[in-house]
């Protein structure tokens, strides 16, 4: 099969849970859901840190950063985001609002602070744009949140993540394919890139909760290798349907296209 897309961490991901997920979602474009409350909330903590990462004053960050918070999340609600597989009621909305602001009020005007102490000063190259570029000779692209030149010229690139901090002390090494592909995709405009990393945003109103850094250490090749095994297997026309625990959160169990 010839490559119709680009390929993204995402896709290729979705393959490797499930072939016959990668085939409806991304062959047959069936949607059957408008996503779900924590995707809605990362998105908007991913614009928010695109339109604000610059400001520098504390109080000026928070204000902006509250305003566009309430603004997106409201006018971009969806009621389908109240949702029985994740064990949602209509009051969650009103919650999941004020973890925003929490969080932001808590946590995410650290960032450029945090930076600056694990990895010095550093300048801004980069900030969420779609990068599209040859990786073994299949076509891949990304958003890249972030990349960062520290002053002894070192070139970082950055992930937010807003979850549930304690999956991700340890993430699984699928995860990590993740930051070794943003390093591909950037390569060819940047150069070498010294480190990948996620940027672990709690998604909590804790206000003791702290965000931290996950860097990446799978060696390359790994990545590499992954992409090959998986673009074999979708030109082979594999798409067999792969039973398991992710069954129950998938949007196609128990549905017309998965019986």
């Amino acid at each position: 099969m010839q490559q119709k897309f680009p390929y993204s961490y995402s896709s290729l991901s979705t393959w490797s849970e499930c072939p016959h997920k990668f085939y409806k979602s991304y062959i047959e474009h069936v949607y059957l859901d408008s996503g779900n409350i924590y995707t809605h909330s990362g998105r908007i903590i991913h614009q928010i840190m695109q339109d604000c990462i610059d400001i520098k004053d504390n109080n000026e960050f928070l204000e902006a950063a509250h305003s566009l918070w309430e603004k997106l999340y409201l006018e971009d609600w969806k009621d389908e985001y109240i949702d029985s597989k994740f064990k949602l009621v209509p009051e969650d909305k009103e919650r999941f609002l004020k973890i925003g602001h929490s969080v932001i009020q808590n946590i995410l005007y650290k960032i450029s602070s945090s930076l600056t102490e694990s990895f010095g000063a550093y300048t801004i190259l980069q900030k969420e744009r779609k990068t599209t570029s040859k990786i073994n000779g299949i076509d891949i692209n990304g958003i890249i949140d972030l990349v960062i030149e520290t002053e002894n010229n070192q070139k970082i690139v950055f992930d937010y993540k807003l979850v549930n901090p304690v999956k991700w002390k340890s993430p699984e090494e699928i995860k990590m394919h993740q930051l070794n592909l943003y390093k591909y995709l950037i390569r060819e405009e940047y150069g070498n890139i010294e480190q990948s990393v996620f940027i672990i945003i709690p998604r909590t109103d804790n206000p003791k909760s702290q965000l931290f850094f996950v860097k990446n250490t799978l060696p390359e090749d790994k990545t590499l290798s992954w992409i090959d095994n998986i673009a074999f297997g979708i030109n082979n026309n594999a798409f067999w349907k792969n039973r398991g625990k992710n069954c129950y959160m998938c949007q196609f169990n128990k549905t017309e296209h998965c019986q």
